[in-house]
């Protein structure tokens, strides 16, 4: 039982991080599928997902921008 409550416990931290710290994404997906974008505007949109990515500075956040750095 401890182990569930555990584990629910620590799911919803990891949500909570997912929503606080990258909860713009869905956003900023939905403004890249748009048609007829400039690729001005496309760039500056992929431009602020990193500045959210690199936001966070958290051990979660470090290994996040680790990854997305090979990204780039």
């Amino acid at each position: 039982m401890s182990q569930k409550l555990l584990a629910k416990q620590e799911l919803g931290a990891s949500l909570a991080f997912v929503k606080t710290n990258y909860g713009s994404l869905p956003t900023c997906i939905i403004r890249l599928e748009k048609s007829g974008l400039s690729l001005i505007d496309a760039i500056s949109i992929v431009d602020e997902v990193e500045i959210f990515i690199n936001r966070n500075n958290s051990g979660q956040g470090k290994e996040i921008k680790k990854k997305n750095s090979k990204l780039y």
